[in-house]
């Protein structure tokens, strides 16, 4: 019984752990180096009589004797899945105060190898679910955050801010991506758009058509808290989308009227700032900022 206590109390500390965690614990603390005798003797054990939650295969939470119905963190469950990972796009919106809205599904970066396919956090609360996307680069624009009394990795707001723009489909889409760039560049800093520049320049994406995407958008919003001020770092990125065909902001697929900015050689749909600017209230003025 000494042992499951031990056990439990790790687990309680650790909030969501995973069988690997339990695995190593298990061995160094209580010298089990069977895996299956671990689950038998003791995971079996805690999940029968409610101690403990299973969410998929080797991933296992604490349940919260006051409220066994409370849903584990999201945030410290998605930074257990993988290693290396990092938090990123709903996942970093809300660590950074950005969420355009209440997010139902978090999403964590992992290599390709330790791609993993969505899942739901409970039966009972199907909506709630971790997705993961592959990613090539854990260096650049990551940075560790204080959370909960734990450490997690997540996107620093610039690279947040190029991977909405890349791929908005997994913020919910292009309404929830301009009013996320609107409370993201609310707290730019200049050293936060001179790493979006340095970050394009390592062409983490491989797509050069991200370059007219994120230059055209930041001076959109170049009236946001203090990024007026560093508009100059801007026109770098002018310099780079000025060679090659125009790209599309929007998806070329869909077919709507557009208009070409020489400035950022990009089409962009006719009415882009009906719908997406004034139309989610969005007031972008130097004397008047608020979102409605």
């Amino acid at each position: 019984m000494k042992n499951m206590l031990v056990l439990l109390s790790y687990i309680q500390k650790r909030k969501s752990v995973t069988v690997k965690e339990l695995q190593r614990f298990a061995e160094a603390q209580l010298g089990i180096d069977n895996s299956h005798y671990l689950y038998k003797a003791y995971l079996r054990y805690l999940l029968q009589h409610g101690h403990i939650n299973r969410h998929r295969k080797g991933l296992y939470s604490i349940v919260d004797v006051e409220n066994p119905d409370l849903l584990p963190d999201m945030i410290i469950m998605a930074s257990r899945l993988r290693d290396p990972y990092y938090l990123g796009y709903t996942s970093a919106l809300e660590m950074w105060g950005a969420a355009p809205v209440i997010y139902s599904t978090y999403i964590v970066s992992v290599q390709k190898q330790d791609y993993f396919s969505s899942f739901n956090l409970h039966k009972k609360s199907p909506k709630y679910s971790i997705n993961a996307t592959i990613s090539n680069d854990f260096i650049h624009g990551l940075r560790k955050v204080k959370y909960q009394e734990e450490e997690v990795i997540v996107s620093s707001p610039a690279r947040t801010l190029i991977e909405i723009i890349n791929r908005p489909q997994l913020v919910g889409g292009w309404a929830e991506l301009i009013r996320a760039l609107y409370l993201l560049t609310m707290d730019f800093k200049p050293n936060d758009l001179n790493e979006v520049v340095k970050l394009l320049e390592l062409n983490l994406f491989k797509k050069k058509s991200l370059v007219g995407r994120v230059g055209y958008l930041l001076e959109v919003f170049s009236s946001v808290g203090t990024l007026s001020n560093s508009l100059d770092l801007l026109k770098e990125l002018r310099d780079w989308v000025n060679d090659g065909s125009p790209v599309y902001l929007v998806n070329r697929n869909v077919p709507e009227k557009v208009y070409r900015d020489k400035r950022w050689n990009i089409f962009i749909p006719m009415d882009f700032h009906e719908r997406y600017i004034e139309g989610q209230q969005i007031y972008l003025t130097s004397e008047t900022l608020s979102v409605s």
